[in-house]
């Protein structure tokens, strides 16, 4: 069976593709025109999932945050932390916006001519999320108390 596709599913190929990923996992979501939020509750803290679909440039990029802030005058040791910890990564990155502390896990996946599966979507959020929470402890302490003293 030969099937034709109207550009604007071809635009939306990404987007589609999440949208029924995240309606098969029955997710409850807010959306935009390439945004996907949703929360979900991991084991050491509450996580916001952000699913960016970029049709024209070919990814899928998963980010994940919780309300923890660093404060900014732990600004510096996080960096570090940052970079030692995204040297040891397989895949994705944790991002600090020295502006206002917001500490976040991205996995971005290129996706050729939007070649993208409910798997990809899933794997995508699902790892951003287990990276961030599996880590959380450690930033926790990495935060808080230099070199495991309890003394700042």
């Amino acid at each position: 069976m030969l099937t034709i596709y109207t550009d604007e599913i071809m635009e939306k190929k990404i987007y589609n593709t999440v949208e029924t990923s995240l309606n098969n996992a029955e997710l409850q979501y807010s959306t935009d025109d390439k945004i996907f939020r949703f929360g979900i509750k991991g084991e050491h803290a509450n996580f916001n999932v952000r699913l960016f679909c970029e049709e024209e440039m070919e990814f899928l990029m998963a980010i994940v945050n919780c309300s923890m802030c660093v404060p900014q005058n732990k600004i510096d040791r996080m960096c570090r932390w940052v970079a030692e910890k995204n040297y040891g990564l397989t895949l994705g990155e944790f991002k600090l916006d020295t502006s206002d502390g917001e500490l976040s896990f991205r996995i971005t996946c290129p996706l050729d001519k939007g070649a993208v599966n409910e798997d990809i979507v899933t794997v995508a959020y699902t790892n951003a999320l287990s990276t961030f929470d599996n880590s959380y402890e450690e930033i926790i302490k990495a935060i808080y108390l230099e070199n495991g003293s309890g003394e700042d």
